[in-house]
């Protein structure tokens, strides 16, 4: 009898030594590979991931510079996530004048703007951009109806 008592102490001593031993605490940070500030020794998400597009979302002062008078100053642009599409951002009030956002596709620092009527009134743009720091600069092409091309240069500051 004292042999089987003594076996199991034992084993009961060996299992309570291994939960009483301090819990091995798991390393927090970015876990997303895609992500600017990834951590690939993180174990446990801690929401502080910096996306490529992240950066670009903001209310940003805006002033453009066209070939073609008039040119938009003192505005400004709202930039969010898209929802559609994990790599779009979608701007709203580019070029002080457009009625619906327009879509871009961001790649790391730039961003492109395809093709788009963003006010069904036969005007459109397209352009690219990128960001240093807090400042975006956009160089965009917009037609307005039979109105000749604009190109313009414009400098978005957070």
């Amino acid at each position: 009898m004292i042999n089987i008592l003594q076996k199991y102490t034992g084993i009961f001593l060996l299992i309570s030594s291994f939960t009483l031993l301090p819990a091995c605490e798991k390393i927090e940070g970015c876990t997303d590979p895609t992500a600017e500030n990834y951590n690939p020794d993180a174990e446990l998400e801690d929401a502080s991931c910096i996306t490529q597009r992240k950066k670009f979302t903001g209310l940003f002062a805006s002033n453009d510079q066209c070939n073609i008078a008039p040119a938009a100053q003192g505005y400004f642009v709202e930039v969010r996530n898209s929802n559609v599409n994990l790599d779009d951002i979608i701007i709203f009030n580019l070029g002080d004048f457009f009625l619906n956002p327009v879509i871009a596709t961001v790649n790391k620092t730039a961003f492109t703007i395809e093709r788009q009527d963003p006010d069904a009134n036969g005007h459109y743009i397209q352009g690219e951009g990128s960001i240093a720091g807090n400042t975006i600069t956009l160089q965009y092409r917009v037609r307005y109806g039979s109105s000749p091309e604009r190109v313009c240069i414009t400098s978005m500051v957070k």
